[in-house]
C-alpha cells in the first residue's frame, strides 16, 4: 500500500492542479456509486439532520458532492510534496483574523483551536505552521506504519507537533503550558465518553476535552472556519473566542461550553455542507448508552471517534 501510495503520488505530479483534481472529481463520483455503505451513512445523517434538505434527489446530490469534495482533497494531500517545493501553501491557503489568534497566545496559557472535517485541514495544518504557529495536532495513527511515518514527516514538515491519542492527554497539557495552539478535531462520535449536546436538532456525543483543557488551564477556545473557496483556495478564518465560563456545576460547565463549540462548527457546516464529513456516524451512540470502563485514561479525555 505504500509503494502503491508513492508511485500514485509520482503519477500525479505530471499533472497541473487543475486536472489532478478533476481526476479527484472523477474519483469521488465513482466511490460515490461504489461505497453503498457511506453512501447509507451519509443519505441518512442529511435526511434526520434539522434544517438540511428532505427530497431524496437533493439528499443524494448533496451526497455526491461530499464524495467528489473529499476525494479532490484526498488528491491535494498527495500533492503536499510539490506544494511544499513549489512554495504554493501561502497561494493555496488564506489565513483569516489571525490577529485574533496573535492575541489570544499574548496570553500566555496556550490556545485552544476546533475544528471539524471540513475543507482540507492536512494542507490548513501544513499553512498554520508554516507562518510561524507553534501547532499541536491530535492525530490518529495510520494503521500501516510506513504510510503512517510517510505522512507524519509531511505533517511536521513546516514545524507542526503531532500528538497521537494514546498519550494525548499529558501532551495536550504540555502544549498548552508551553503557549502553543492546540488544534482539535471536535465533530465526531465520541462515543461513550462524550457529551451530549445538540447538533443539527439531535443529541450527539461530543468529544468533552475542549472544555476540560480549558477549565483546567485557563486556555481560550477559538473555532476555525474552514473550506474551500475556490478551485485553487481554501479560507482559513478565526472566529471570535467562544465563552468558557467559571464557576457552578462543572458537568454542567462543561456541557454548555461544549454545546458552544458545537454551535459554531454547526454554523460552519451550514455554510458548506458539501464540504463536510457526512459519511460519519455522527450520531451513533445514543444518550442512554453507559460509559465503558475498559476506556483508557487518554480516550475518556478525548473520545474516540467511531470510524465511517
Amino acid at each position: 500500500m505504500y509503494l502503491l501510495l508513492r508511485y500514485v503520488i509520482a503519477a500525479l505530479d505530471i499533472f497541473s492542479y487543475d486536472i489532478a483534481r478533476r481526476i479527484g472529481k472523477l474519483i469521488g463520483r465513482i466511490m460515490y456509486v461504489l461505497d453503498a455503505k457511506h453512501r447509507k451513512i451519509a443519505f441518512k445523517n442529511i435526511e434526520r439532520a434539522e434544517g438540511m434538505p428532505k427530497r431524496t434527489r437533493d439528499i443524494h446530490r448533496l451526497v455526491r458532492r461530499v464524495y467528489e469534495h473529499f476525494a479532490v482533497g484526498a488528491i491535494e494531500t498527495l500533492l503536499i510534496p510539490r506544494m511544499m517545493a513549489r512554495g504554493d501553501l501561502d497561494r493555496i491557503v488564506k489565513l483569516e483574523n489571525f490577529n485574533l489568534l496573535d492575541e489570544a497566545l499574548a496570553r500566555g496559557r496556550g490556545v485552544i483551536v476546533v475544528l471539524a472535517h471540513m475543507g482540507n485541514w492536512e494542507v490548513a495544518g501544513l499553512a498554520v505552521s508554516r507562518k510561524g504557529y507553534d501547532l499541536s495536532s491530535i492525530a490518529r495513527p495510520i494503521e500501516n506504519p510506513f504510510m503512517d511515518a510517510y505522512v507524519n514527516r509531511l505533517r511536521k514538515s513546516t514545524g507542526q507537533e503531532i500528538i497521537p491519542k494514546q498519550r494525548a492527554v499529558r501532551s495536550m497539557a504540555e502544549s498548552l503550558k508551553a503557549n502553543k495552539i492546540l488544534a482539535i478535531l471536535a465533530d465526531q462520535n465520541a462515543r461513550k465518553n462524550g457529551v451530549f449536546v445538540p447538533f443539527f436538532g439531535r443529541p450527539a456525543s461530543t468529544v468533552r476535552s475542549p472544555a476540560l483543557m480549558a477549565l483546567k488551564y485557563g486556555a481560550p477556545i477559538y473555532a476555525v472556519n474552514l473550506f474551500r473557496s475556490g478551485r485553487n483556495e481554501y479560507r482559513c478564518i478565526m472566529t471570535p473566542e467562544i465563552p468558557t465560563p467559571k464557576g457552578g456545576d462543572r458537568e454542567k460547565v462543561i456541557e454548555r461550553i461544549t454545546a458552544d463549540v458545537t454551535a459554531r462548527l454547526e454554523g460552519f457546516i451550514r455554510e458548506h455542507p458539501e464540504q463536510w464529513m457526512w459519511l460519519h456516524a455522527r450520531w451513533k451512540t445514543k444518550p442512554s448508552s453507559e460509559t465503558d470502563g475498559a476506556e483508557n485514561e487518554e480516550e475518556v479525555a478525548m473520545g474516540r471517534p467511531e470510524r465511517a
